[in-house]
């Protein structure tokens, strides 16, 4: 790995993790500065770059790796919350063929080396300029958002750099220091499925790294009681002041909810069901994209928290199926950084979020396969 930092990797690759981190290439509130959208300035400087260099290459491939994702509008036409479909939908699209083009660009002109490296360092950036904002603003009140993100897409955030840094070729010492820091980041966060995934992931890379398979089931014993040392203090706080069903609790526990959205066990059994029958009533089409809330009848819910639920009951198993495929590219990739990567995003999309966050996962699972068919062979050959 790099030990200079390439100030043109660090260009490319922040333009990248903004429009990630944003997911939105229209006007967003919280990124207008003295009237300016600086999210659809920065949208359209990177697809300027993307066209530009090297006629659009990178573009055009992402946007042919992506054809399968359009058939979701197709469910346009008979969605019941048209203008939440098309934010979704086309916010997914437009945001993850950048996002591909511009990360295929810097790899190809810098290598992925450097690019991972730019991540490591942009997002622990991120992480000081955070911390000094939560400690003027409440740095333990998890109510109080996480610089410009909300504390799930912060822990997501911080545990991509976390991933990222275990596949640097650096210092030891520096690489335990900056893997810990990311790590308590997410810790920090006190949210439970970027904590668990990248835990997972963590426990997966060093399975591979090592081949110690013997002592996996020892590792995975050992997650278990920390996580039960970790949370067993919150599990007791809960339990004690709030008056709801202890499996309420852990459910809210798990998915890291507050009570006001999920208070009860009910809802979300409720919520499951009412996704089984919306894929069981309307099994090849769905219900149309964004359209969830409608049909479930509750109160400020819009989606279920579950890719899987939500994807079969608004695209229905068949046009599900096609708009899927492309999410599990990282299998067919095998073992690399960005394949660990979209594993550990769709593990957190089976917990939160809904389908426009799930562009984390596509970006990279995506680029997993594009990574491996054409930027390593092609870099392998000029060796």
């Amino acid at each position: 790995m790099h030990k200079k930092l390439n100030v043109q990797s660090l260009i490319y690759t922040g333009l990248f993790l903004f429009v990630l981190m944003v997911g939105v290439v229209g006007v967003e509130e919280r990124l207008v500065f003295f009237g300016v959208p600086t999210n659809i300035l920065i949208s359209l400087f990177v697809l300027f770059v993307v066209l530009y260099e090297k006629s659009g290459r990178w573009f055009t491939l992402s946007l042919y790796r992506l054809l399968p994702v359009t058939v979701v509008f197709l469910t346009l036409f008979y969605s019941s919350s048209l203008d939440y479909g098309i934010f979704k939908s086309l916010n997914l699209f437009v945001v993850t063929i950048l996002c591909l083009s511009v990360l295929a660009l810097s790899v190809d002109r810098f290598g992925s080396e450097a690019v991972v490296f730019s991540i490591v360092v942009i997002l622990l950036v991120l992480l000081v300029i955070t911390s000094l904002y939560k400690l003027n603003f409440g740095f333990w009140d998890r109510g109080v958002r996480f610089f410009l993100n909300g504390p799930i897409v912060f822990g997501r955030l911080m545990a991509m750099g976390l991933i990222c840094t275990l596949f640097l070729d650096f210092n030891k010492k520096i690489k335990v220091i900056v893997s810990f820091l990311f790590f308590v980041s997410v810790l920090w966060t006190q949210s439970k499925g970027p904590l668990l995934s990248a835990t997972l992931c963590l426990l997966y890379f060093f399975y591979k790294e090592t081949g110690m398979k013997g002592y996996f089931l020892i590792l995975m014993s050992g997650a278990s009681i920390f996580f039960c040392v970790i949370f067993g203090s919150l599990i007791l706080e809960i339990l004690v002041t709030l008056d709801s069903p202890l499996l309420s609790r852990i459910i809210i526990l798990i998915n890291g909810d507050d009570v006001s959205n999920y208070g009860s066990v009910g809802s979300r059994v409720d919520a499951i069901e009412t996704s089984m029958h919306m894929i069981w009533n309307h099994l090849f089409f769905g219900v149309g994209v964004g359209s969830w809330g409608e049909y479930a009848g509750y109160f400020d819910i819009y989606y279920p928290h579950n890719f899987v639920m939500e994807v079969f009951s608004e695209l229905g198993l068949f046009l599900g199926c096609i708009f899927a495929y492309r999410y599990f590219d990282f299998f067919k990739a095998g073992y690399n950084v960005y394949s660990l990567l979209a594993l550990m995003f769709l593990l957190n999309q089976m917990v939160s979020g809904d389908l426009l966050d799930s562009r984390y996962v596509l970006v990279f699972s995506v680029f997993s396969l594009i990574y491996k068919e054409y930027l390593l062979v092609e870099q392998s050959g000029n060796d």
